[in-house]
């Protein structure tokens, strides 16, 4: 499947590493700002035999760039010294950055891998099997894509692999991606596969997008893979500031309770959510009050948590036990006065993704405790530009889209435009390039290593990127008996 567009050579962000001998250590800074003044404000806590110095790229053209190297002693001039001149017309260039090394190629056509989970060998019928819906309806969203690249002068030689779910799956579909020089992979899904396609394109230098799996076990020091639905320790950032932003004022509520609700197998996301509420308080003293039991829950070990004047926010760290779920929130319910609602507690239960997809539940419970959820995706079907988007995909494959096809319709558009823009070196510049898709922002970032001392020297090793993760997620709520994107004001 071949599809063909133009290329276009972005422009270069620029960051630079600085020793900082009072910390002796290494410190990262936007050099964009250095270039506002001919010289670098002195710190006056410093001596003035102090020196730093650091390395930056600086761009002639599209096609020609310096790497410069800097030398700054207090109260004397800049130095500067042209350490290489990179020609950006040549198909493949090899850079060095603090962190690690990244193989750039600028082409007039990128090699695009599909690997999904399609399951052919279960093809029996005319019906599509079940667990192959979800890589069908991505690649459904893949190919409008195309549509919209081929219209930005995007060009695009795009394969399709069937990775099954096996191990066995996958080393067929590497046997035949070898020897092939390929820009970006997209896929697969289940663990086991995508770790072995992690190594792969770590070893031929590839840019990986994980779509569905958030697991950060995958890999480690892989600065290739870049994963879009964010790990549980993003999720239990989003949580703490759900917790600790949400305003009920309104309600003349100024006070706010806390409480985790999980089961013995919760525990480590109950950790998770207690680390990032210290690290936001700056403080491992305030311990958020949990409630761990395997036996199901009853409405006097939740009441004593809680506080009649209060918003009381109640964390349910469970995803897969319907019956624990359902148990905890016809608990909650009971406090919840229908008729006089400013009488009874004033609650809001956060729950976790898959509760979008529970069958057993009552949703009067999830419309009466406020329940909010953050999600890795959220259609808004009213904004202007999903009603466009269903409307191209009835015309296409006759049904409306479901949100697998939103989400391969918005990868498959923002990596597009990232390679036009950067060629393979887009990781590189992700800080610059937060987009808006149709079912989740795009907010990479990239987890690192903590720094570690080298022997016997008084400076740092730079961080290395273990993975790009996402950081953003959808808080939606539930309300008129729908779910809707949630602001941070409780009504």
């Amino acid at each position: 499947m071949n599809f063909y567009f133009s290329i276009f050579i972005g422009s270069f962000i620029f960051l630079t590493y600085i020793y900082d001998s009072s910390t002796k250590k290494v410190v990262r800074y936007n050099f964009e700002d250095y270039l506002k003044c001919d010289t670098v404000r002195p710190d006056t806590s410093k001596k003035s035999n102090d020196i730093f110095s650091w390395t930056d790229t600086i761009v002639e053209s599209p096609l020609r760039k310096y790497v410069i190297k800097y030398t700054k002693q207090i109260d004397m001039p800049i130095v500067r010294d042209t350490l290489q001149i990179i020609d950006l017309s040549q198909e493949a260039i090899d850079t060095v950055k603090a962190e690690q090394t990244r193989k750039i190629r600028k082409k007039s056509t990128y090699n695009v891998a599909i690997v999904l989970p399609f399951m052919t060998n279960t093809f029996g019928g005319k019906e599509i099997p079940a667990q192959s819906v979800r890589a069908v309806e991505f690649y459904e969203g893949v190919e409008i894509a195309f549509d919209s690249l081929r219209n930005e002068g995007v060009n695009l030689k795009v394969s399709v692999f069937d990775s099954n779910k096996d191990s066995a799956g996958i080393t067929a579909v590497i046997e035949k991606m070898n020897g092939a020089e390929w820009d970006l992979i997209i896929g697969p899904a289940h663990t086991e596969v995508l770790t072995q396609l992690a190594v792969f394109a770590k070893e031929n230098e590839v840019p990986l997008v994980s779509p569905f799996n958030n697991k950060p076990e995958i890999c480690e020091d892989n600065h290739y893979y870049i994963q879009v639905n964010p790990s549980y320790e993003v999720v239990a950032e989003h949580i703490v500031a759900l917790m600790t932003k949400a305003k009920a004022t309104n309600l003349g509520i100024r006070r706010y309770k806390y409480l985790i609700i999980g089961t013995s197998e919760d525990s480590l996301k109950m950790e998770q959510i207690q680390k990032s509420y210290s690290n936001l308080k700056n403080s491992d003293a305030e311990i958020l009050p949990k409630l761990i039991t395997n036996e199901g829950v009853h409405v006097g070990m939740i009441m004593k948590h809680l506080d009649r004047g209060a918003l009381n926010i109640i964390v349910i760290a469970n995803d897969k036990n319907e019956q624990f779920i359902y148990s905890c929130l016809r608990e909650i319910s009971t406090m919840y006065d229908k008729t006089e609602k400013t009488r009874g507690y004033q609650l809001l239960v956060v729950g976790e993704p898959s509760w979008k997809y529970l069958e057993r539940i009552n949703f009067e419970y999830y419309d009466n405790l406020r329940l909010h959820i953050p999600d890795y995706y959220f259609i808004d079907k009213e904004a202007d530009k999903n009603k466009i988007f269903e409307e191209e995909f009835r015309k296409r494959y006759g049904i409306a889209p479901r949100e697998f096809a939103y989400m391969g319709f918005d990868l498959m558009l923002y990596f597009g435009r990232l390679l036009k823009k950067y060629g393979t070196e887009f990781p590189d510049h992700f800080e610059k390039e937060k987009s808006a898709g149709r079912h989740t922002m795009f907010n990479f970032l990239p987890v690192t290593k903590e720094d570690k001392m080298l022997d016997g020297k008084d400076i740092s090793e730079p961080r290395r990127i273990e993975r790009f993760e996402n950081n953003y997620l959808n808080i939606i709520k539930f309300e008129e008996y729908e779910f809707k994107q949630a602001g941070i004001k409780i009504d």
